[in-house]
């Protein structure tokens, strides 16, 4: 099942087994709370392999994958590791694998109701 048309045009994506830190979760309801649409996907798992990884996209502009913990605790206090993608089409990419993952994850959205995010 991938995510309704609607939530296509939400401006973040996230992709984030935990997403634990209470600061950056204030921060994404405040997004939110602001009109910007915010979607995360949780779970151990993304597309049946064991997730560590992160997934964001901005935008749908720019997109950032990698290792990093998400909470400035960690960011500070550890060698994270990051790729930044720009490229119009590497970025779609990752929007329609975003899009796909939808289906099989939790799904957090932020200022809409749940039932609105899954088609």
């Amino acid at each position: 099942m991938a995510l309704s048309r609607s939530l296509r045009q939400v401006r973040i994506h996230l992709i984030d087994p935990k997403l634990e830190d209470p600061a950056l979760r204030a921060d994404l309801e405040r997004k939110a709370a602001s009109g910007v649409g915010v979607v995360v996907l949780g779970g151990p798992q993304v597309h049946g392999l064991r997730s560590h990884g992160k997934l964001l996209i901005v935008d749908d502009r720019v997109a950032a994958i990698g290792s990093m913990a998400l909470s400035a605790s960690h960011l500070d206090t550890r060698c994270e590791v990051a790729v930044v993608v720009q490229d119009a089409r590497l970025v779609k990419s990752l929007v329609r694998f975003f899009d796909t993952a939808g289906g099989s994850h939790p799904v957090l959205v932020f200022g809409r109701q749940r039932d609105e995010a899954i088609a």
